[in-house]
């Protein structure tokens, strides 16, 4: 019996119970099928990527559990809100891109995203 193992990134994210299994096909064109393998996962809110330093808009790459809204606050260095964006989202990965307010100044800034009464902060440089 010959040993093998597998490694496979699955694109789709699933929430909740997810079932794999192996297509074996050998030289002659025979198949046969491994056991099936359960998988159970919870889809949490993060926040995989922001774009920085950002010049005329701020983009990211998020993962969200269930549709709803993701709010975006921009902060100057004194923590002074400057602006607020309210995007929709849908389940699984989204990539939010939101405009620089006008007339915004090269220097650092502070982001956060919030969702469902979670939060991801980072800092930011405009150029």
């Amino acid at each position: 019996m010959l040993t093998a193992n597998y490694m496979f990134n699955d694109p789709e994210l699933v929430n909740g119970n997810a079932y794999y299994r192996l297509k074996m096909i050998d030289n002659e064109g025979k198949f046969k099928y491994s056991h099936v393998v359960l998988l159970s996962a919870e889809m949490a809110f993060e926040v995989k990527s922001v774009l920085n330093p950002f010049s005329t808009s701020i983009s990211s790459e998020m993962i969200i559990p269930h549709d709803g809204i993701a709010t975006i606050n921009l902060f100057n260095e004194k923590g002074q809100l400057i602006k607020t964006y309210k995007n929709p989202v849908n389940k699984g990965i989204n990539q939010v891109t939101v405009p620089a307010p006008a007339n915004l100044a090269t220097g650092i800034y502070f982001l956060s995203v919030e969702f469902n009464n979670e939060s991801y902060k980072r800092k930011l440089f405009k150029q």
